[in-house]
């Protein structure tokens, strides 16, 4: 069995701590020019620009020690989008979910200590496993962030992909056949204004992409 928890930071970029984020730079040995750069005298005293190209890399430095404090689950980070993964036997439901809980501590700790946020009601848990035992490990779960409990779902939105837990990815593919055909109806009312290239490139653009995203 897998318990995936998808945990979402409230304003994550505009929260983080400008000092704290100069001294997490020279903690890592950036360049005391760089870190000028970055400590200058501003009106803004938090969060870094979003959709900028420095933001995402700013955001990943400033919580690069998050995964230290984790012991029993493994982190992934991708910009302020942060998912723990915890591998058990059936057997060892009761104990997976203590430790499980203990890293949501550790990890809440630390993200206070630099200022963010966990959202615990955009925060969700999820098991991977056995369809007969699925349910039966449904109503074990208690995870929670602080005195919130994370809510147990049978599927979510991840980086865009609709994840079920039994990995048949039904939600996913009809999102995308929705989307799709909201698209291919649009252009069908001008088909006889567009050429060939035109119409390639709108079907690449529009059609496609939701096809082979995620395809790698």
């Amino acid at each position: 069995m897998v318990a995936l928890i998808l945990l979402d930071f409230l304003k994550a970029f505009d929260m983080i701590n400008q000092e704290l984020l100069v001294a997490v730079l020279h903690y890592i040995g950036a360049n005391a020019n760089v870190c000028k750069f970055f400590s200058t005298s501003r009106l803004v005293q938090r969060g870094v620009p979003q959709g900028s190209i420095l933001g995402s890399t700013l955001y990943a430095v400033y919580t690069s020690c998050f995964s230290d404090y984790i012991q029993h689950s493994k982190v992934h980070f991708y910009a302020d989008d942060t998912q723990l993964y915890f591998s058990f036997e059936p057997e060892n439901a009761q104990l997976a979910f203590v430790l499980i809980n203990e890293g949501l501590d550790k990890l809440l700790s630390i993200s206070q200590d630099h200022c963010l946020k966990i959202n615990s009601s955009k925060s969700y848990i999820m098991v991977f496993g056995s369809r007969k035992l699925r349910p039966a490990f449904a109503l074990q779960i208690n995870a929670s962030i602080g005195w919130n409990n994370i809510q147990y779902v049978d599927a979510a939105r991840n980086f865009g992909l609709y994840l079920d837990n039994s990995l048949c990815f039904k939600a996913h593919v009809s999102k995308v056949i929705q989307k799709t055909y909201a698209s291919l109806k649009m252009l069908y009312a001008y088909m006889s204004m567009l050429d060939t290239n035109l119409k390639i490139m709108l079907c690449n653009s529009m059609i496609l992409s939701q096809f082979n995203f995620c395809d790698h």
